[in-house]
Formats: C-alpha cells, structure tokens, sequence
C-alpha cells in the first residue's frame, strides 16, 4: 500500500533519478565537512557506529579517514 501510493504520487521517482556513485557522495561529504571541521574532528555519531564505521572502511577509506577515531553512540528511548 505505502509503496504503491510512493509510485503514484512520484515520490520515489526522484530516488531512482537521483543516484550518486559512492565515490562521488564520499568525495561530496568530505567537501561538506571540510567546511566545518578539519581532518580528524568530525566523530561519527548514532546507535550503529561500529556498523557504520565498518561499512564507511570498506566503501568510503577517505571518508573514514577524514572523521575522528572515536565515536559516540546515542540511544533513544
């Protein structure tokens, strides 16, 4: 249902269009963060770090470079 009614309103048309290449939305995000922080400032943040810092190791090393080696892990309840 939720997807159906996605397709007719073209709301997930925009995500099929607008794809970008991992090495370019890596290229991308450095860019952005090197505007607020320098290499090695950024920490990675959320309740997946370990996952996601393993993901960014392997699918974006620069990107994973750029942040800093800690991490801090939010949890909502």
């Amino acid at each position: 249902m939720v997807s159906k009614t996605s397709y007719e309103s073209g709301f997930l048309k925009d995500f099929r269009i607008k794809y970008t290449p991992l090495p370019d939305a890596e290229k991308l995000t450095i860019q952005f963060l090197s505007k607020w922080v320098n290499t090695g400032e950024a920490p990675l943040c959320g309740n997946s770090v370990h996952i996601d810092r393993r993901f960014l190791r392997k699918e974006m090393p620069l990107l994973e470079q750029f942040l800093h080696y800690h991490f801090n892990r939010c949890f909502f309840f």
